[in-house]
């Protein structure tokens, strides 16, 4: 459960973009395909309630320039941007964990063979990265055909899911 969101500020994450906040602030954003990784400290306990949320696009570049124009569309960097930033802030990384939503199928798919499925690979590139830097995930929610609101509240730790047209969970 969300605490107390109608008196703290709410930061919306737009697509290719990472967000870092204080406990007094909610973090949000709208996914479809598109993945979102929240990256905040494992101790209820401790003092710190910073905590960051991405928001990226596409998996990996497929050209090199890709990456030096547009480097936040892209998964694979965005995600190691946010832990070096974490990192910087002070944490170890044993004491950070993830929370992992989106990458839904938006549109449906005749013949996987046939069709890239940005959703699935946008999920999967999350926790390749997560694990390869050695964050656990603690929970996720990804995959489905809906879109998804989500919103992180760094004093709970918890992350609400609005699913479109479906249902509302917190992980």
């Amino acid at each position: 459960m969300l605490k107390h969101a109608h008196d703290r500020t709410i930061v919306n994450v737009a697509i290719s973009d990472v967000k870092f906040v204080s406990k007094n602030e909610l973090l949000k954003t709208t996914l479809g395909s598109c993945v979102s990784v929240v990256i905040y400290p494992k101790s209820k306990k401790t003092e710190s309630t910073y905590s960051s949320m991405s928001h990226f696009l596409l998996p990996t570049p497929s050209h090199s320039s890709d990456k030096e124009r547009h480097p936040f569309r892209f998964g694979d960097y965005l995600i190691n941007h946010q832990i070096d930033k974490m990192l910087q802030k002070g944490f170890d990384i044993r004491e950070l964990q993830a929370k992992v939503a989106g990458g839904a199928t938006m549109f449906p798919l005749r013949k996987k063979s046939q069709i890239y499925d940005i959703g699935n690979a946008n999920a999967e590139v999350a926790l390749k990265v997560l694990k390869e830097r050695g964050l656990s995930v603690l929970s996720q929610n990804t995959g489905g055909e809906q879109g998804r609101s989500i919103m992180f509240d760094p004093l709970t730790k918890m992350l609400r899911i609005h699913i479109f047209g479906d249902k509302e969970i917190t992980i």
